[in-house]
């Protein structure tokens, strides 16, 4: 995915005759700090598995997803309105049921 970022640029850029603007002075810090912190999750996920085993260390690391949704609804106001509010607190349980299940019977 990563690959194709820059040649997609470029071929905006040959498309449209146009330069981006990259604005790296107001993107710089907020990038780094999320690539810092997704590389600490990332050795994490590798030092909990290889320590605790796959059986329970891989489930442990899947629920990174259900820390970066709990994020999104807490601190950004991503999910608004009862309905939308049910249906995942309706995934996060089906994450953890399956993460729990896999622990179990691995």
């Amino acid at each position: 995915q990563s690959t194709w970022a820059p040649l997609l640029a470029l071929g905006y850029m040959a498309a449209t005759r146009q330069t981006l603007a990259l604005h790296v002075r107001v993107g710089l810090g907020p990038g780094l700090l999320a690539g810092t912190l997704w590389n600490i999750g990332n050795v994490g996920s590798i030092y909990a598995t290889e320590k605790l085993g796959m059986t329970l260390g891989y489930p442990l690391t899947q629920l990174a997803l259900l820390v970066a949704a709990l994020w999104g609804l807490l601190v950004f106001r991503e999910v608004r309105g009862l309905r939308r509010l049910v249906h995942f607190a309706l995934a996060s349980l089906v994450l953890m049921v399956g993460a729990g299940l896999l622990i179990v019977f691995g």
